[in-house]
């Protein structure tokens, strides 16, 4: 439970050092949703 409430925080503040590594990883995936938490045009 915790991890659910302070996860979003955490990856806020170290967004900039994470971004570039969340996307390789959705698109890897093949997620539908990035760092940002907006749909995918896809």
């Amino acid at each position: 439970m915790t991890n659910a409430v302070v996860l979003p925080s955490v990856i806020t503040m170290n967004r900039p050092a994470i971004e570039n590594r969340v996307d390789d990883i959705t698109r890897y995936l093949a997620l539908p949703m990035a760092l940002t938490g907006s749909p995918s045009s896809s």
